[in-house]
């Protein structure tokens, strides 16, 4: 099931394949559909060619509508990533130029019940951070 728990918190787990309509719409569920806080884990689009910085760009600026607690970008686009965010918001974003199972600094804002949301493509290897954090969390 993408929504489980990891130990106090829960995580929803849709890094298997993104693209600019998936993470959009992934978005919006999340903001509509969760009462509580969330913190999003995106990862980067892949495949997306001579676009790539467009849309991540573009998905920097969806994340920054969202009420996320806490925002990670993962993977090569993170530049993009926050040149779109910091167009819309102030939030700061932790950017990891790959996957990383030391969660020390990234999931540093969640707290009892709260919410994960892993969002990219399975090249990008999202399930790292959350096999770092299980082992955090329990």
């Amino acid at each position: 099931s993408p929504l489980a728990r990891i130990g106090p918190v829960w995580r929803f787990n849709d890094a298997y394949n993104a693209s600019p309509s998936s993470c959009e719409a992934v978005l919006h569920l999340v903001e509509q559909s969760w009462r509580g806080r969330f913190h999003l884990l995106l990862g980067d689009m892949l495949e997306l060619g001579e676009h790539a910085q467009r849309y991540h760009e573009a998905l920097g600026r969806q994340a920054a509508h969202t009420r996320a607690t806490s925002v990670t970008f993962v993977g090569q686009h993170g530049a993009a990533f926050m040149r779109g965010f910091a167009s819309v918001s102030a939030l700061r974003v932790d950017w990891l130029p790959a996957a990383d199972s030391d969660t020390r600094g990234w999931c540093r804002a969640l707290s009892p019940g709260d919410l994960l949301v892993a969002k990219g493509s399975r090249g990008v290897h999202l399930e790292t951070n959350l096999n770092g954090l299980r082992g955090r969390l329990g």
